[in-house]
């Protein structure tokens, strides 16, 4: 597990019990991989934070669902399996809560699931478990010299975005109404997957400075329709460039960037090799970000 992902579930679990443990246990992680709003911070300090949003967030759970919230769970250890936590009321009505620290990827899609809302598999196969295990063999005779395989990514990639931009261009750069339901029960007011917590739902989010923890309002699903734009293909100097996926609903104000993203470096199986993510050797996922949208 990445550190910030062990800072995230640490966290989720000091706002279900055991403060000053999981607070401790934060302060161990280096500073500059934890979650931004608990970097420079004391175990002391993060202990009084976690205390404070558990307090806030079980005050807004009792006013919203008319019950006294006096205890939350922790409902996965995996940022894919549902929402992040959940409380019961006196009936045993699940009331699902999503909780977000700071600034880091808002939700996670997987290629299957990218493939399902666009409704094709470019990206998927580009980027296929085949192809990556030809460029693992071709990276092992060619190390240390890497660039023949950011050449090679980027190539590939670059021609499935003309190839992903030809199609929604036939499609009229809209989701057809089947995607934009898929997509928007995938991604909307969940945390990135489906849950099996589905009878309520609320979402906090923590303020930048990590002072505060506020719910916000839930994004609204079957209105409008989404429009997809064309995607710029990389910059082949430019080391740090992605492929991004925008698309944007223009009656609920909403944007929804997908970003390809392989978050793993990956070990060369009997070389002692380690390769950066960024040349694309491992499973590949999208990133999600989602936010008010701001026309042009």
């Amino acid at each position: 597990m990445a550190d910030v992902d062990k800072c995230t579930r640490c966290a989720e679990a000091g706002l279900c019990s055991d403060a000053r443990g999981n607070a401790l246990k934060i302060a161990l992680i280096d500073d500059s991989i934890r979650n931004l709003i608990f970097r420079g911070k004391s175990a002391t300090q993060i202990e009084k934070m976690l205390t404070s949003f558990s307090a806030k967030i079980k005050k807004v759970v009792s006013e919203k669902f008319r019950f006294d919230c006096k205890q939350l769970y922790a409902s996965s250890n995996n940022n894919k399996d549902g929402a992040d936590l959940y409380a019961k009321d006196p009936s045993g009505k699940i009331i699902t809560i999503e909780v977000k620290f700071g600034s880091y990827t808002d939700k996670g899609a997987g290629m299957e699931q990218f493939s399902t809302i666009f409704g094709t598999t470019v990206f998927s196969d580009a980027l296929s478990n085949e192809q990556r295990k030809k460029w693992q063999k071709m990276v092992a005779s060619e190390y240390p010299d890497l660039s023949y395989q950011l050449k090679r990514t980027r190539d590939t990639l670059n021609a499935a975005a003309v190839e992903f931009n030809e199609l929604i261009a036939k499609n009229g750069y809209k989701l057809s109404r089947q995607s934009q339901e898929y997509m928007e029960d995938y991604l909307l007011n969940n945390s990135g997957s489906r849950s099996s917590h589905t009878d309520s739902y609320i979402r906090f989010e923590v303020s930048k400075d990590g002072s505060d923890i506020n719910d916000v309002m839930l994004m609204e699903k079957g209105r409008g329709s989404w429009n997809i734009k064309k995607v710029i293909p990389m910059d082949p100097l430019d080391e740090k460039a992605r492929i991004n996926v925008f698309i944007y609903n223009i009656e609920t104000n909403l944007q929804i960037k997908f970003v390809l993203s392989n978050k793993n470096n990956l070990d060369l199986p009997g070389s002692g090799i380690k390769i950066r993510s960024k040349y694309m050797l491992n499973s590949p996922s999208w990133n999600v970000w989602i936010k008010k949208y701001i026309a042009e």
